[in-house]
């Protein structure tokens, strides 16, 4: 009797859970059936607004269907805006920020024939101290084959960006600080690996092994070390060079989260703390972010000022336009009572690497590593290496950096080889003259809320996307998850 009535109560708490399981598997279903419905029908009026606008380039908001709409029973606002911009010179292809610097302190291939060969785009050289700022540039040889160096009493600073205006002591303010923590790959589709837009943290090296790797389109935020080796093979963001998977296959993987924080296009990476990139006998791709809106990958601090180096403060842009130091900066992340915020990197100036790569590797198709964004790394050194022929390096939207060593004994040989640093015009790039067009559709189920925008640079023969964001709200309903 007792034998039967623990089988009894087992049986029922099996039952139970079974039971329980159902339901929330039920309700995680419909939660995304939910946001994927939401989503398909914001977007498919975005696509509308998107065509009635590039219909007029000489004035593109006027065209806009600004207002609302309701398709299948969904209601949707559209919003359209415009503005002009002129944006400065190119960035220089090499920026220096240690004090008392000389181009004979960065190291290139001795085949390359000196900096001037090696490197492509124009120089700056910092050349002053913590009490008198001081540079020696270089111009850009494209565009003046008789350049000669030549001083100027101003901050390196001034040349961190397209836009940085002339005796700048100010940095390129940073994107807020994403409030998703990853744990890694998240989603797998086939044998592609898929990583989502957020915070990397914890103390140990984050080691992506062999394999295929797809970073979907986003800001990625890293206190702890990335290392891409043995053979591994990795895209980041949508772009120019395709991966293994993309943006749209991403958002509806199978164990792609429902916040999955994808926007725009390409990948900025961002290293706090401990955070740094080294690269080891693989391919790594990073596709530029919103059309070189941002850089690609950046290192971030509170501000020093010694005698070996001065950095500003880095300053955070809000969503609504304003700016914040760095150190005021913190998002609550859902979910959580404990606000985030970035933290200053902890790597010396004098004796560390923000991003090393070593292409020793037998295939050309594992030897590679290309970026078509800036570099932005003042805190830190780059260092490049290759034992090999077979190898392509290609960094061409600038680096700013502490110094740029090499380590690479022979020139490039063979189909898809390549030696190309510096900064080179990328044709995905924004013009130098153009309107930005943004378009947004939204819509509310009661439950939850999907936004859906787009950013062009327009000029008056193209339309160039500069960035897609998608994000989701959710409301305190009960039963919904």
């Amino acid at each position: 009797m007792v034998i039967a009535l623990v089988v009894i109560l087992l049986g029922g708490a099996a039952v139970s859970a079974l039971t329980s399981f159902n339901i929330a598997m039920i309700r995680s279903h419909s939660a995304r059936q939910h946001r994927l419905e939401l989503e398909h029908e914001v977007n498919s009026v975005l696509e509308v607004a998107v065509s009635n606008a590039r219909r007029d380039s000489a004035d593109p908001a006027r065209s806009c269907s600004v207002g609302a709409t309701t398709i299948d029973d969904v209601h949707v606002d559209i919003t359209c805006s415009s503005s002009s911009t002129q944006s400065k010179d190119p960035v220089p292809g090499l920026v220096t920020t240690l004090h008392s610097s000389t181009i004979g302190a960065q190291t290139l291939p001795t085949w390359s024939g000196g900096a001037a060969q090696a490197l492509d785009g124009a120089i700056v050289i910092n050349t002053g101290t913590q009490t008198s700022p001081n540079i020696s540039l270089l111009a850009d040889r494209e565009l003046d084959s008789s350049a000669v160096w030549t001083a100027h009493p101003v901050s390196w600073t001034s040349f961190t960006s397209s836009t940085s205006p002339a005796n700048s002591d100010t940095l390129p303010a940073l994107v807020p600080i994403p409030p998703y923590e990853r744990p890694g790959a998240q989603a797998l589709i086939g044998t592609c690996n898929i990583y989502f837009p957020g915070r990397y943290l914890g103390s140990s090296t984050m080691l992506l092994s062999g394999g295929h790797h797809y970073f979907a389109s986003g800001v990625y935020y890293f206190e702890r070390p990335l290392a891409v080796g043995y053979g591994a093979r990795v895209v980041m963001g949508s772009g120019s060079t395709p991966g293994c998977s993309d943006d749209s296959e991403a958002v509806t993987a199978n164990r792609s989260p429902i916040e999955h924080a994808i926007s725009g296009t390409g990948v900025t990476l961002i290293f706090g703390g401990a955070g740094r990139l080294a690269v080891q006998d693989s391919s790594l791709v990073l596709n530029v972010r919103n059309a070189g809106a941002e850089p690609s990958i950046r290192t971030i601090g509170s501000g020093t000022s010694t005698t070996a180096l001065h950095i500003p403060s880095d300053v955070v842009r809000l969503e609504d336009g304003s700016s914040v130091p760095i150190t005021a900066h913190s998002v609550l992340p859902p979910e959580s009572s404990t606000p985030v915020s970035y933290k200053a990197t902890t790597l010396s100036p004098t004796s560390s690497f923000a991003v090393s790569v070593s292409l020793n590797g037998s295939l050309l198709e594992t030897n590679r590593f290309v970026v078509e964004g800036q570099i932005f790394v003042p805190h830190a050194a780059i260092h490049l290496a290759s034992s090999k022929s077979a190898y392509r390096f290609s960094l061409t939207g600038g680096m700013v950096t502490t110094r740029l060593t090499t380590a690479i004994g022979s020139p490039p040989t063979g189909p898809g080889a390549g030696f190309d640093i510096g900064y080179v015009p990328n044709p995905n790039a924004l013009a130098s003259a153009h309107s930005m067009v943004t378009i947004e559709a939204r819509a509310d189920n009661g439950s939850r809320s999907f936004t859906s925008s787009v950013d062009f640079s327009v000029t008056d023969s193209s339309w160039t996307l500069v960035s897609r964001s998608r994000r989701h709200e959710r409301h305190d309903v009960p039963g919904q998850t």
